[in-house]
């Protein structure tokens, strides 16, 4: 068996892409995946609901298809162990062709209720909610449990429910507001870990082999740049980019592909991290392409390249990059994405670290401190979290609404916003925005795809909340920056228009209106029946 042959087993169309219960020999590929299984968190609370499961209970292992539940329920299925279990696999599949899937759960509850046995059953979401509405009536109280968890994520009495939607299973985190994936980051570093006398990796081997052999060189290459840990982490934060801006779910199956796309492509790791469209991952991360930054120092690495003009150091950092096999890069394109992923990684004589700064994003890590600001602070002395959140609102979040509302009169004065334009003539009011602090230190979430904005506007808050997402986030520092938004930012203007007239209603009912013309602005203030205009 080759390298190539070996990572097979990560493509979704390999086989082994989806785990069943085989009764033939444990072959090679087999021994491949074991080696590569990591268990995950999920696994743990699944193992300790069904180890204490009663007689006459049912567990479900409910998520998403790609998200890894054939894989557990198969090697729980498989164990002697839990031998007094009845395990139905896989609740969107019929085993008889006669019956639909729905069918099938309630031949198999039915059997579940003539039994003493307790059942573990795997299932989709999607599927769980169709049996809720469409499943046999005899079975109300397995289909009513089904409802209570979509509804509120709550257990029954003899029903549970374990489900890798719940927050504290997902796939990302932030780490001292860095992306972080524990699956991710575990799996690429079992995958290329240098095999050592005490432990080997076949993978390892295997690449070794190769590139003994002269063998595949060029996944030789990718697999070596993918062992770089620097690497690794551009790939998390990638995908963490992807998730959060392009709502891409992460799926094991997902990554696992995605993964063996970019080692056994024809072209180096570096290049197919934003060129192959073969994986749906790999599609919503091509817009994250570094050759998209416009700088003075990339464009003129550009053009060093291209005129091959002399440059001792960075001939000599070619040399350096042979160790891993990497060789006859022509395309500038192709160094400033080398350059990217190498920025946090010590190579030869570095020569990549000098354009690191231009590859400086500081969005995520911007999002990253809010929404852990937000999620952490209870009103309890935190002058860290409450500086955070205090300039966010200050800084970021109301100046973007002052220039948005005002983006036909940014002559109005702050805490002035704008009503109408009439004839060259303002009609503005004051506001006073605050952060609603009680609001804040009552806010509990782990979603890291959005937090709310919770304020007032005259002392009055504002209900609901401004779901903000990282694209919205965005949006609102480059409204800062002067930035007029266009038809594709449509869905981040619709959530800011909705607070925008929320604002709207309280501008109406404001004692204060301001009137400025091309020379004077008058100030009228109402007083019951009576108004005053000064000038």
């Amino acid at each position: 068996m080759d390298l190539k042959q070996a990572l097979g087993v990560l493509s979704k169309s390999s086989p082994y892409a989806v785990s069943t219960e085989r009764s033939q020999p444990s072959t090679e590929l087999d021994k491949l995946k074991n080696y590569l299984y990591i268990e995950t968190q999920i696994e743990k609370d699944f193992k300790n609901a069904v180890e204490n499961i009663s007689d006459h209970k049912i567990v479900f292992l409910c998520g998403s298809s790609g998200d890894g539940k054939s894989e557990i329920m198969t090697r729980f299925s498989q164990n002697e162990v839990f031998a007094h279990i009845d395990f139905h696999l896989d609740a969107t599949h019929s085993y008889d062709p006669k019956l639909d899937a729905i069918a099938t759960l309630d031949n198999t509850f039915g059997a579940y209720k003539l039994s003493n046995r307790p059942l573990v059953v795997g299932i989709n979401l999607g599927m769980m909610a169709n049996y809720a509405k469409e499943g046999a009536k005899e079975h109300d109280d397995i289909k009513n449990a089904m409802q209570l968890h979509i509804d509120k994520g709550q257990n029954s009495i003899n029903i549970a429910f374990v489900s890798f939607e719940e927050h504290k299973y997902s796939k990302f985190c932030f780490k001292e507001s860095k992306p972080y994936s524990e699956f991710a980051f575990g799996f690429m570093q079992k995958l290329t870990k240098k095999s050592t006398p005490d432990c080997s990796n076949p993978f390892w081997d295997l690449m070794v082999k190769s590139q003994t052999t002269k063998q595949d060189l060029r996944i030789v290459s990718n697999f070596k740049l993918l062992h770089i840990q620097a690497v690794q982490e551009t790939i998390v934060e990638l995908l963490m980019k992807a998730r959060l801006g392009k709502d891409q779910f992460l799926t094991a199956r997902a990554l696992l592909d995605f993964l063996y796309s970019l080692l056994v492509s024809e072209d180096y790791l570096f290049d197919s991290l934003f060129t192959n469209r073969n994986n749906e991952l790999a599609t919503k991360i091509e817009s994250f392409d570094p050759t998209l930054i416009r700088s003075e120092k990339l464009d003129n690495l550009v053009l060093t390249l291209k005129l091959s003009l002399d440059n001792p150091e960075f001939f000599a950092y070619q040399n350096n990059l042979e160790e891993f096999g990497v060789t006859n890069i022509t395309r500038p394109a192709s160094f400033i994405r080398l350059f990217y992923i190498l920025r946090n990684a010590d190579l030869g004589n570095n020569f990549h670290t000098q354009f690191s700064n231009e590859f400086n994003n500081h969005l995520l890590f911007d999002y990253s401190n809010v929404l852990l600001a937000h999620q952490s602070y209870s009103g309890q002395p935190d002058e860290v979290a409450k500086n955070t959140i205090n300039d966010f609102y200050k800084h970021t979040l109301f100046s973007a609404l002052w220039r948005y509302i005002n983006r036909s009169a940014p002559e109005l004065k702050s805490k002035q916003f704008l009503i109408a334009k009439e004839n060259n003539i303002l009609f503005a009011t004051e506001l006073k925005l605050q952060v609603n602090w009680n609001l804040v230190a009552a806010y509990r979430s782990e979603d890291l795809m959005s937090f709310d904005a919770l304020i007032k506007v005259n002392e009055k808050p504002i209900e609901p909340a401004l779901s903000i997402n990282m694209n919205l986030f965005e949006l609102l520092q480059r409204l800062n920056l002067g930035y007029r938004p266009n038809k594709y930012d449509k869905n981040c203007v619709l959530l800011l228009d909705e607070l925008v007239d929320k604002i709207k209603l309280e501008m109406a009912l404001s004692n204060t209106l301001v009137i400025v013309d091309e020379a004077t602005a008058y100030e009228a203030e109402r007083d019951g029946n009576i108004i005053e205009m000064t000038e």
